[in-house]
Formats: structure tokens, C-alpha cells, sequence
């Protein structure tokens, strides 16, 4: 026991102290208990001043630092304990391969955000780095160790003439290194993010984290730090001295914007640096260019009752959060259901939220289907509907392979109609394939991952069309396994997902393969008031309009909250709105808000059924409808 925390076990250790997992007494919950090291704070002063800006932090509430729950000390060693998250770090992401540009600029805007409100309290991190970047499996980053770095780092800064000769072994003497190097000298960690005010022993200011930052976003898009060095003094030269930045062609998709940023984080003179609140601004537009264009103006924003596509993604809004946290799952579960009832937007969460967060992570190849009565035919056209023909080609040799048949290609004639008729025999052909051995599913996904050097994913939408179309038992039970067993192995370049209506879990689940998949499901629910709000505005104001009363958005919300089908009920009703907009003054008006009747009453002597035998419930008032999935 730590006064109310039970140590469960160890989770890490480092030169400053250890890190144990611990279930708090008092509340239940878990968390982790970070103790420092006592050499670390051999007198009074440097205790009480540890522990007074540690307690500082723990005030902070803000979604990307991490919360310190308490501070205290135990037979005078001070612990801090804090909420317990799984993940990895960004150095442990990085190892796994390049970032893409958005996916770094979007790294780079948390931590600039948690900086904002660190300096805005007047607390500097002093430490930032990638090992201080956490990114949890809710996929909301968090910055560690805030106001800390600075008091377990308080020996006497360097000089200038400190690197004289001799730098490594004098630094060892004062056990300032041990953070930093390896046994053998190697370069570690923070010296690289050190700004050159820190190495030549003058104050830090507020710019000091922005040199770190910007050494981290360089990192990021390049894949390698700007400042290195054969030894810790060669490194300090090159970031104290004049040697500029390298240049930008170490990454040559690196828009020239982002460019100008990074060399303005890493201006050698603290006073010529950004502050937090100017590196945000310019940071937003670079992420957000796609939304901030929207879509065309003859277009509407809301859908209406189709579900949006990757291509109206600028104007998907209100499921951030969720989109985070499940592109972080499909980093290590490679098949992922998406459950939940009519009118979620299970659809539109996954083309229009998941789809294109993956493509800022590097080249993805999308196959999309629906299952319909045939969905063995249904899956082979997706499978051979897109790309070239040298890539159908390709993928049917594969398969005529498999089968142990002649790979060679029956000569179909040239032209169109022989390419349309090579692709219908090669569907008829892919399908019977896949009928008689669903498994090579699997193998044929990673094939073309092989052949296309890219990362596959198979989006199987409406999985409840099988059971509602197909026809045969074995034919439903084949493909879903075919489905759930197409990736089963976290490190390959294959994912697979797949929404499904909450009606029919229990038809899924007969099978042990479909029952495994089943385990990982992510349930989307109808947004929250404060998400109808952003899907209601948001697009709205990246199209340049806005609503000509405010408080009609609370109306609608208030109107529909609670309602399963509240997302289709809204997408319609603003539609109407939009359709009727004020094109000069550009505003959606309140008088067509009221014509169309704003409460959205259910009719109760109207029902219809949607074509695949669901209930669609039609919702009337003043001769208008909405109708909800």
C-alpha cells in the first residue's frame, strides 16, 4: 500500500524513478503511480518546490495532459499519481514506420494545444519529447511530466566554453547525463529537443517548448531529427551554432507552409519563435484545408437520407472522438465490426470518419461492397470492379492459380467489350472460388497488398443484407466466416470492417469464427447533445453560411435527442433548410424552419417499409417529412 493505492504491479523504470499500475482505495479506479527517485531531491527546498509545481499541474483540465489525480509524498519520497492509459508513446509509433504529413499535423495541434494551456498558467514542460507524447488506445493524445522536467533537471545549466573538451566524462561526474545517454555514450533522448538556450545556460522562456515541438514535427515528417551529431558536444554545436535546418527535401510532399513553420520553431533566438497560439493558427488550416473547402455550393452539406462518402467527408462533423479511438483499435485488431441500430451512421462513420484518417497514414487500397442476395458475386465484383486491368488480370491469375489451373488468360477479343466481358467472366469465376474456400479470402487480400505495395481495406457495409437477402443457410454462414477471417494477423497490411444492425447480433454470432470477430465490436450510439450540435454548425460555417436565429439548432436538438433514428431525422430537416437558404445574405431562415414544421412530429398512421424489409417510420407536420432509418 502507498497511503490509499494498492500496488498491483510494476509497469516501468527510468533513471528519475519508477512507474507502478495501483487500484485507488478510495474510488476504484485504476491508476498509475509515478515515484521519484530520493537522490533526486536530497534537500528540503528542492522537495517543496517539486511538489509545489507538480500540485500546479494537477490543476490543469485538459483533454490532451494528462490528469494527475494526487501528489504527495511517502516517508518522504514524492509520488504523483495519475490516470492509467494504454498505448504507446510517439517514439514507439515512429519506430513503426513514417507518419504522414496530416497525421503529424495532427500530433503537432494536440501538443500545441496542452502547451496553450500549460503557458497560459505560466507552467513551461522544459522536458518535450517523443517518450513524453502519449498516444492511449482512446486515441486522444496526452502530454506527460508538465513543470517537472525542470526541477529534477536543476543542476547547473552549460556554458558555452563547457564544450571545450572533455564534455562526456564531466557531465558523468555531475550524473546529469543519465537521462540522456546510453552506457556507451549513445545518444538517448532529450538532448536533441534541448533548445540552444537550454544548452548554453541562459533562462527558458514559453519559446522553449516551441523549439522542442518543432524538432518533433521535423522528426515526424522527415523520419529524422534536424540537429544530430557523432556526441553529445557535436550535437550541441550543431544546435547552438549557425548551421541552418536542413533543408526540406527530406520530405518533398512537405507543403511549403508546414515548411516556414517548422524553420520558425527552430530559430535560434528564443524571441524569434512563435508563441503556442500562432503555431495552433497555422497548424489548423494546414489539417483542415479539406474541410475548410467543404463541398460546392450548388451542393448540400446534409446529405438528407443517403449516408455521406469520402468524398463529403469536409462536411462530416460531430463523431471526432469515436473516429480516433477506432482508427487506434484497427492498429492492432485487424477485423472490427461496427454495430449499432437504424440511423446511427454507422455508414457515413466509416467512409466519411474512418476512411479518410487512415489515408493520411500512408496509401490505402478501399474495397467496398454490399452483400444483397449474392454476396459472394457481390464481393468478387468489388474484388475486380476497380483499378486497371492489368490488376484485375493480375488478381484473376491469382485465383486461377489457386484453383491449380492454368493461369494463362483466355484471349477475350480488345476493346471495351472485351474488357467488360473478361470482368464479367472473371466476377462469375472469383465468386465460385470464393464460394468453395471462403478462407482464401485472406490470402488473396494480402496478395494484393503485395501487388499494389499499399495497405488494404475491405469495407463490407449492411453485413445484416445477408441475412435478410441470401437465400441459403450455407451460403450466409460461408461468407461470413470468408468476412471475419480475411485478416487475422495484426502486423499485416490487411484490415477489415464492417457495420451490422444491432437486430441482428444474435443471427451472427452462430458461428465460433463470427462469434470471435463479434468480441471487438465498436457500438455507435446516436450522438450526444454537444455532437448534434457540431453536425448541425459545423457545416454550416464551412460553407460559409449560418443559421439566421441560433437557437434553432437547440430546437432541433431538443426536438430529436433520444430518438434512435435522430441522425436521418436531422439530415433531412437541414437539407430542407439549406435548399431554402438565403443566397445573398447567406443564411438558413427561421420562416422556412417553421414552415417545415419544426418539432419533426411522428405520424403515427404513416408507416412504410424500406426496400430490404426494415421499418421506416415517416414523420410529418405541415404536409412536410423526415423520414428516420
Amino acid at each position: 500500500m502507498l497511503d490509499h493505492f494498492r500496488i498491483i504491479r510494476q509497469l516501468g523504470a527510468g533513471g528519475m524513478g519508477e512507474v507502478y499500475l495501483a487500484r485507488d482505495t478510495k474510488l476504484g479506479r485504476k491508476v498509475a503511480i509515478k515515484v521519484i527517485r530520493r537522490r533526486f531531491l536530497e534537500d528540503e527546498e528542492t522537495l517543496e518546490r517539486f511538489l509545489f509545481e507538480a500540485k500546479a499541474t494537477a490543476r490543469f483540465n485538459h483533454p490532451h495532459i494528462v490528469t494527475i489525480y494526487a501528489v504527495d509524498e511517502y516517508e518522504g519520497c514524492p509520488y504523483l499519481a495519475l490516470e492509467y492509459l494504454e498505448g504507446q508513446n510517439l517514439r514507439q509509433r515512429m519506430k513503426e514506420g513514417p507518419l504522414g504529413v496530416k497525421e503529424s499535423l495532427r500530433i503537432a495541434l494536440a501538443v500545441t494545444s496542452a502547451l496553450q494551456e500549460a503557458h497560459a498558467r505560466n507552467i513551461l514542460h522544459r522536458d518535450l519529447k517523443p517518450e513524453n507524447i502519449f498516444i492511449p488506445r482512446d486515441g486522444r493524445l496526452r502530454v506527460l511530466d508538465f513543470g517537472i522536467a525542470k526541477v529534477l533537471h536543476d543542476q547547473e545549466l552549460l556554458s558555452a566554453e563547457t564544450f571545450a573538451g572533455g564534455l562526456v566524462a564531466e557531465l558523468e561526474d555531475t550524473g546529469i547525463l543519465e537521462p540522456f545517454v546510453t552506457d556507451n555514450n549513445a545518444f538517448k533522448g532529450s538532448p536533441g529537443y534541448m533548445a540552444p538556450e537550454q544548452w548554453d545556460g541562459f533562462d527558458v522562456t514559453k519559446t522553449t517548448d516551441i523549439w522542442a515541438l518543432g524538432v518533433i514535427l521535423y522528426e515526424m515528417v522527415t523520419g529524422a531529427p534536424p540537429f544530430t551529431g557523432a556526441s553529445i558536444k557535436e550535437m550541441a554545436l550543431n544546435t547552438c551554432g549557425r548551421a541552418p535546418v536542413p533543408p526540406r527535401e527530406l520530405c518533398p510532399e512537405m507543403p511549403p507552409e508546414l515548411s516556414k513553420l517548422i524553420l520558425d520553431c527552430l530559430e535560434k533566438a528564443a524571441r524569434d519563435r512563435p508563441q503556442a497560439a500562432e503555431v495552433s493558427s497555422q497548424i489548423e488550416p494546414l489539417l483542415s484545408g479539406d474541410r475548410k473547402k467543404g463541398v460546392p455550393e450548388d451542393e448540400s452539406p446534409f446529405p438528407g437520407l443517403l449516408p455521406f462518402t469520402e468524398r463529403s467527408a469536409g462536411a462530416f462533423f460531430g463523431r471526432s472522438a469515436e473516429v480516433s479511438a477506432f482508427v487506434e483499435r484497427l492498429r492492432e485488431e485487424p477485423v472490427l465490426p461496427v454495430v449499432g441500430p437504424s440511423g446511427a451512421g454507422k455508414s457515413s462513420f466509416v467512409m466519411a470518419g474512418v476512411v479518410p484518417r487512415l489515408r493520411e497514414q500512408g496509401e490505402w487500397r478501399v474495397i467496398k461492397m454490399r452483400p444483397g442476395a449474392e454476396p459472394f458475386l457481390a464481393l468478387a465484383a468489388a474484388l475486380v470492379g476497380q483499378g486497371t486491368d492489368s490488376i484485375w488480370e493480375s488478381s484473376l491469375s491469382f485465383w486461377r492459380t489457386e484453383a491449380g489451373l492454368d493461369d494463362t488468360l483466355a484471349d477475350s477479343g480488345s476493346g471495351k467489350d472485351a474488357s467488360a466481358r473478361g470482368r464479367h467472366e472473371a466476377r462469375a469465376f472469383l465468386a465460385e472460388q470464393l464460394g468453395n474456400a471462403p478462407g482464401k479470402l485472406a490470402l488473396f487480400l494480402q496478395h494484393l497488398a503485395d501487388e499494389e505495395q499499399a495497405r488494404v481495406l475491405l469495407f463490407v457495409d449492411q453485413l445484416e443484407e445477408v441475412y435478410s437477402l441470401a437465400q441459403q443457410e450455407e451460403t450466409r454462414r460461408r461468407f461470413t466466416d470468408a468476412i471475419c477471417a480475411a485478416a487475422d494477423d495484426p502486423t499485416s497490411p490487411v484490415r477489415v470492417i464492417f457495420t451490422l444492425r444491432d437486430d441482428f447480433l444474435g443471427r451472427m454470432a452462430e458461428g465460433p469464427i463470427a462469434r470471435n470477430a463479434l468480441s471487438r465490436v465498436t457500438v455507435l450510439r446516436s450522438p450526444e447533445k454537444q455532437a448534434l450540435e457540431e453536425i448541425l454548425t459545423e457545416p454550416v460555417k464551412a460553407a460559409g453560411y449560418s443559421y439566421e436565429d441560433p437557437f434553432m439548432v437547440q430546437e432541433m436538438i431538443a426536438e430529436v435527442q433520444g430518438e434512435a433514428a435522430c441522425l436521418p431525422m436531422l439530415q433531412v430537416a437541414t437539407r430542407m433548410l439549406w435548399e431554402e437558404r438565403n443566397t445573398i445574405e447567406k443564411l438558413l431562415m427561421r420562416a422556412t424552419y417553421e414552415a417545415m414544421g419544426a418539432s419533426l412530429e411522428r405520424s403515427r398512421d404513416t408507416q412504410i417499409r424500406c426496400s430490404r424489409g426494415s421499418p421506416r417510420r415517416r414523420y410529418a407536420r405541415r404536409g412536410t417529412f423526415c423520414c428516420g432509418w
